[in-house]
C-alpha cells in the first residue's frame, strides 16, 4: 500500500490529505446523510469529515495511483438558505466554479456548461493544468441545504477514460 498526498478542496478552500492508495479495486457505492446523493467511486474510498462555521463537510476521496484523483464533496449547511433558481442559481454556480478555480493557478478552462442532474441543476467545468498535461473536472449542484461538488484530476491524455465517466454518471440526487 503506497501513501499519496492529495489536494481536497472546495469553494477555494484547499487541505492537503494523506491517504493511502492500493491498486484498482472494486467500485464502492457512497450514500449520504438521509440519502440526499449516491455516487460510485473506485478503489479504496477515504472518508474525511470537518464541522464548523454552520456547515458539516463531508469529503469522499480515492486515488488511482498514477492515473487519477476522484473527490465527491458534500457541504451540508446547517440553516438552510433560501432556494436559488434561474439568474440566480447560475450567478451562485459560476461564483462556485471560481472559487474551484482559483484552487488552480495557472489553468485553463477548456469547457463549461450548465447540466441537469435529475432535477437538480448544476455546472460543469474542465480545466487544463501543470501546461496542459493533466485535466480537472468538476461538477457543481446548490440546494438550499447542501452544496456538492464532484472532481476528477488525472493525466490530459486520460480525459476520455470510461472510468472518469462512470464516477461522472453515477451522481444520483434524492
Amino acid at each position: 500500500m503506497r501513501r499519496r498526498e492529495l489536494m481536497v478542496g472546495t469553494f477555494g478552500m484547499l487541505f492537503l490529505a494523506t491517504v493511502e492508495a492500493a491498486g484498482q479495486q472494486a467500485w464502492e457505492e457512497i450514500t449520504g446523510p438521509e440519502g440526499r446523493y449516491r455516487c460510485r467511486l473506485p478503489g479504496d474510498v477515504h472518508r474525511i469529515r470537518a464541522a464548523g462555521h454552520g456547515v458539516t463537510m463531508i469529503t469522499y476521496v480515492t486515488v488511482l495511483p498514477g492515473r487519477f484523483a476522484f473527490e465527491f464533496v458534500d457541504v451540508g449547511f446547517d440553516s438552510p438558505h433560501q432556494v436559488l433558481q434561474g439568474a440566480a442559481l447560475a450567478t451562485a454556480l459560476e461564483q462556485m466554479q471560481g472559487g474551484m478555480q482559483k484552487s488552480f493557478p495557472g489553468s485553463t478552462l477548456v469547457d463549461q456548461r450548465p447540466i441537469m442532474t435529475g432535477a437538480l441543476a448544476g455546472r460543469e467545468f474542465v480545466l487544463s493544468t501543470d501546461g496542459g498535461s493533466r485535466f480537472v473536472r468538476t461538477r457543481l449542484y446548490l440546494t438550499s441545504s447542501a452544496a456538492y461538488t464532484a472532481t476528477v484530476q488525472g493525466p490530459a491524455a486520460e480525459r476520455q477514460n470510461p472510468v472518469v465517466a462512470q464516477f461522472i454518471d453515477s451522481i444520483q440526487f434524492g
